[in-house]
């Protein structure tokens, strides 16, 4: 089988090995869809640190080829999403139902290798089974919707509020949509490329900015005079994280889904926290939200946020068009282009 292996930055490798021989608690899955995703870009490019050879990819879909004799709920044939996220069961974060917080956590170790590859295998509590309805592209996002949906959850969106969600990629314009569905009155993206503008606008974007040509707090303040009642920053900065503080409303969450590894730090008066009532919540991937985002993918404008298909031979030439940012969502095909 064939599988990209990172040896460092920007040095991916398409390379050959053995399909993952089936053990008694093991599910092989040919996969057939496999999203590229912000942080695959980061450690391609260097930007976060990794260790090396590693590889990539953790945002799959694709048909299960065979299953060891432990296995009860999966079979061969199934179609299947993989959750990436791994937790121990035993910790204390885990025991006290924050398993995203689990101090064991694996992701890549759990696998027998990442998702842009032919075949993969993981253990049966990472995969579930998605709808026929669901095409395996659509299948591909249902890890990053499931990131989306806990941090909705933690923004405790309400009807009336108004939403500012800083990042127009495929976590934005997701976040986006399940904003509008919990009664967002008001919802304002903030995105410097044009097409991502665009396409906020068809998914329900009442305004969306280049923040780069318009100041985003004069426009918040022409929604609501208050300010916004939750801010969703998505990339993790500390010149935007500060910003986001000023756009608030009194009582307004500030929500911190991204992050980025850099010893920066940011600027918080305690003072105006104390006495707006500020909350600052940060959101880490996806606990008890994988099974609620099969269910959902389906109502998402997934069609909208796909803007690419590659095959695995030229992954490299989809991870430089995806580092560029101009794209939403590029997928990798490692099977060819089965709609089934």
């Amino acid at each position: 089988m064939k599988y990209a292996l990172l040896h460092g930055m920007r040095d991916l490798r398409i390379e050959e090995k053995p399909v993952p021989e089936i053990t008694p608690d093991r599910i092989i899955i040919k996969i057939f869809s496999c999203g590229i995703c912000g942080t695959d870009v980061l450690i391609y490019n260097g930007k976060i640190p990794h260790s090396f050879p590693y590889s990539p990819g953790h945002e799959c879909s694709g048909i299960v080829t065979d299953v060891g004799k432990n296995i009860t709920h999966i079979k061969s044939g199934d179609r299947v999403a993989v959750d990436p996220n791994y937790s121990c069961g035993f910790c204390y974060y885990c025991r006290h139902g924050y398993p995203n917080l689990c101090e064991n956590q694996k992701k890549i170790k759990v696998k027998s290798n990442g998702g842009f590859a032919e075949y993969i295998s993981v253990p049966e509590t990472l995969v579930y089974k998605i709808p026929d309805d669901v095409s395996f592209g659509q299948a591909a996002l249902i890890e990053t919707l499931s990131c989306c949906i806990h941090i909705i959850e933690e923004a405790d969106i309400k009807v009336s509020d108004t939403v500012v969600i800083i990042g127009g990629g495929a976590m934005g314009l997701i976040l986006l949509q399940l904003a509008r569905k919990k009664g967002a009155a008001g919802i304002i993206l903030s995105e410097p490329v044009e097409s991502k503008r665009q396409i906020a606008l068809k998914l329900g974007a009442d305004i969306a900015i280049d923040p780069t040509r318009q100041d985003l707090a004069s426009v918040v303040r022409s929604m609501s005079k208050q300010g916004a009642n939750v801010v969703i920053e998505g990339l993790g900065l500390p010149d935007t994280i500060e910003e986001s503080l000023t756009l608030l409303a009194k009582k307004g969450r500030l929500i911190l889904p991204g992050f980025r590894l850099e010893e920066r730090k940011i600027h918080i008066s305690p003072y105006f926290l104390t006495t707006n009532e500020i909350t600052i919540k940060g959101v880490f991937l996806n606990p008890f939200s994988f099974s609620k985002a099969v269910d959902q993918v389906s109502n998402l404008e997934c069609d909208l946020i796909i803007t690419g298909n590659y095959p695995l031979e030229q992954i490299n030439e989809a991870m430089k068009e995806a580092e560029k940012g101009n794209q939403i969502k590029l997928i990798i095909k490692p099977n060819g282009g089965y709609k089934a």
